[in-house]
């Protein structure tokens, strides 16, 4: 494919901090991108190849701060447009850590001018292993031991974690959700009821389940009057609240 040059101003200090062999900081404001298709950029009425949604937001970092949104649209980096060849990562890569940055977006279509100051990017791996990705395979090994994790997947045949800010806005589920995240969907009773990594399950027989041990207790409070299955509520990303019936096993 066809590179593109990053203009020499811009290049040098990244170019004077390898010669040093010093790793170049580079900016970062803790977002996930989402690209601006031809027909949502046709519905909004914006240019094509223009701009890049934010598709979830890290919870402390520079967007958050600054107040950006999931599923604002960011049209221009300092007064750059955001185009493919000039990506929104690339503009902030390329900005000194510190800088104050004006981001032009549109808010449900309202145009919005929003200052954020560039924080400095962690190393990759320690970023890979800040994201929950829903579509990974992942097994029981090495799950949190505790006597409630246990509880679940003895008797629903899933892993479950606590949701924090940084999950919910990977997993695209408002910040203020509580609730349970399927880590683990395991091939038991749970997973045969249609629960998936990534469910966020927020209530148990309509009793609200904000923390493992609250579901854990939910079971046990079935088990003891002899129910031999539980209904959850369930968020599945920005979709409606879903609701599954699971057996609970011996």
């Amino acid at each position: 494919g066809v590179g593109f040059a990053i203009p020499a101003e811009e290049a040098r200090p990244v170019i004077e901090s390898l010669k040093k062999g010093v790793r170049p900081e580079r900016g970062y404001l803790g977002i996930g991108i989402r690209p601006l298709t031809e027909d949502l950029a046709d519905a909004l009425g914006i240019e094509k190849n223009r701009g890049e949604v934010i598709g979830n937001v890290r919870s402390g970092e520079a967007a958050d701060k600054a107040g950006l949104k999931v599923d604002d649209i960011v049209l221009k980096v300092g007064g750059r447009d955001i185009t493919p060849e000039q990506t929104l990562t690339y503009l902030i890569a390329n900005t000194k850590p510190g800088t104050k940055v004006e981001l032009d977006i549109l808010r449900k279509s309202k145009p919005m001018k929003i200052v954020a100051t560039v924080g400095t990017r962690p190393p990759e791996e320690k970023i890979a292993q800040s994201v929950f990705n829903p579509d990974e395979e992942k097994d029981f090994e090495g799950e949190s031991g505790s006597a409630e994790a246990k509880i679940l997947r003895d008797a629903l045949g899933i892993g479950g974690i606590p949701l924090d800010a940084d999950i919910a806005g990977q997993l695209g589920v408002s910040a203020d959700t509580k609730g349970v995240v399927v880590e683990v969907a395991g091939s038991g009773s749970g997973a045969q009821a249609g629960l998936k990594r990534g469910d966020v399950i927020i209530e148990a027989n309509y009793t609200a389940t904000p923390t493992v041990a609250a579901l854990a207790e939910a079971i046990k409070a079935q088990k003891a009057k002899g129910r031999g299955a539980i209904y959850l509520a369930v968020k599945r990303g920005r979709g409606p609240i879903l609701y599954a019936t699971v057996k609970i096993d011996k």
